[in-house]
């Protein structure tokens, strides 16, 4: 991806996804739900009912919540900055209840903003025309079709998977909101109503501009294209502690501060809402768009329960540093990432041979090759295969493509805490493998090859070490074997 591709898919990211925090609620644990309930204030005490202006009877009401005692703090000195807002299509009412989110905001997250807000309002045509104008035009089919060759070779989709179909209709159709830091906007869409999940949205929307003003996105937390493209675990954990924290700030406000309609209006649009585009996605991508609203959110209400708030923001301060951190909050943050750098192979392979990748999986995306291949047919149970991917200690992976021929080669090198873990990944790799490739050709006590079509490959271990390797030919996988003399 070019600087300004990654930069509109950044912030897109950090929007919502229409339905995701909502459904980040039903999706999170009983516990997690229980410790969210507990924290629910009071409607009436330190909340202010907000209700349709063409309404003027209604009252903020819980929906089958029992009321609770409020411990969300209260600031002594609530500053509101003036937002200045360029379109005219958010009327001054509109623009009064956001006021008032913000304030209800404030009160529950704490934090106060630092710099002014430009508020838009943009229909569903006018973000499809950015999206294609500055992401999906610059984005050429030879990146495109390399995304898909890595994809394909990690086992998540086919060789001819429509990517930039999916990106279009994806980022065109699917975002309600979003916060973009390099400009501090809040842009909301189609939000000529404001209806209920409108406010939502924004309520999440404005915790994101508090947090940039507190914890700053771009500097000390190092959310910028350049540092992500090195560090993309570090920054899905980033983005999961972002979004996490932003998606209990929204619950808090929608529970305590929300009005009877925005509950109603909410309902509605949760059981009229299309998610044919949603469910159009590879599996591994269902899952891995929702990972930073649904792990997100349990890693801060593991935080919030143990010191609230005040515990957050530290984090924020030595933020998590891996999905794993995300995954298991208990071991956030002693355990930490091991390093692991591979050298370029571009030299040794030959001229017509180009990197098009290099990145860690992580904890994370290991589950997801096991648990959402692109044929379920090679998916491992749920409980195995976390049971596999979380004695992760750290990896990196290379994916090349020969410019002549389109051939492609993996070499993945991964790390585990303990001979045990290891053993564990091994065997599901063993299982996953037969799935995916059939039957081994050759079988060793630290080594097993596969051979199926145009690819060779081979798993082999050593140490606390796995090393995963796909190429076109015997030839090339003599040769890259050859540079791991330590593996059989």
């Amino acid at each position: 991806m070019t600087k300004q591709q990654r930069k509109v898919f950044f912030f897109l990211l950090l929007g919502v996804i229409a339905f995701l925090s909502v459904c980040a609620y039903m999706a999170i644990s009983p516990v997690g739900r229980q410790i969210v309930q507990q924290f629910i204030p009071l409607a009436g005490q330190n909340a202010v009912a907000l209700v349709d202006p063409a309404a003027p009877d209604q009252t903020t009401q819980d929906i089958g919540m029992q009321a609770l005692p409020t411990i969300i703090p209260t600031p002594t000195n609530i500053v509101i900055v003036p937002i200045v807002p360029t379109d005219q299509k958010l009327s001054i009412a509109i623009t009064a209840q956001m006021d008032d989110i913000q304030m209800d905001v404030e009160r529950i997250r704490g934090l106060q903003p630092a710099h002014k807000i430009i508020r838009r309002n943009l229909t569903n045509e006018a973000l499809s025309d950015m999206v294609s104008e500055d992401f999906l035009d610059s984005y050429s089919m030879e990146e495109i079709s390399d995304q898909v060759l890595v994809f394909q070779l990690l086992g998540l989709i086919d060789r001819d998977y429509d990517l930039k179909n999916l990106y279009e209709n994806l980022y065109g159709n699917s975002i309600a909101g979003y916060y973009d830091h390099s400009t501090k906007e809040i842009v909301m869409i189609d939000a000529q109503e404001f209806s209920g999940q409108d406010r939502t949205t924004y309520a999440h929307e404005y915790t994101h501009a508090l947090q940039d003003a507190a914890f700053d996105f771009g500097g000390n937390l190092h959310r910028t294209n350049e540092y992500c493209a090195q560090n993309s675990e570090y920054c899905s954990a980033v983005q999961a502690l972002i979004e996490g924290d932003a998606t209990l700030t929204e619950w808090l406000w929608f529970y305590g501060y929300s009005s009877f309609k925005d509950k109603e209006d909410l309902y509605q649009y949760e059981i009229v809402y299309d998610t044919e585009v949603y469910n159009a996605l590879p599996a591994f991508m269902q899952d891995d768009f929702t990972f930073p609203y649904v792990y997100g959110t349990e890693f801060v209400l593991a935080l919030y329960e143990i010191d609230g708030y005040d515990l957050i923001d530290a984090v924020f301060k030595t933020p998590p540093l891996s999905t794993e951190h995300i995954l298991h909050p208990e071991r956030y943050p002693q355990d930490m990432p091991i390093d692991i750098q591979l050298m370029d192979y571009s030299p040794l392979l030959g001229n017509d041979w180009i990197q098009i990748d290099r990145s860690t999986l992580g904890e994370w995306y290991i589950r997801l090759g096991f648990t959402k291949p692109g044929n379920a047919a090679w998916a491992l149970p749920e409980v195995e295969a976390s049971r596999a991917a979380e004695g992760w200690g750290g990896d990196q992976y290379i994916a090349y493509r020969n410019t002549s021929t389109g051939e492609a080669i993996l070499i993945s090198l991964s790390e585990w805490d303990t001979l045990q873990d290891r053993n564990e990944v091994w065997e599901a790799l063993k299982v996953y493998g037969g799935d995916r490739w059939n039957a081994p050709v050759e079988i060793a006590a630290d080594e097993i090859k596969w051979q199926k079509d145009d690819q060779v490959i081979t798993i082999s271990r050593q140490g606390n070490q796995i090393l995963w390797l796909i190429t076109p030919s015997q030839e090339v996988m003599d040769l890259l074997q050859s540079v791991f003399p330590l593996f059989p």
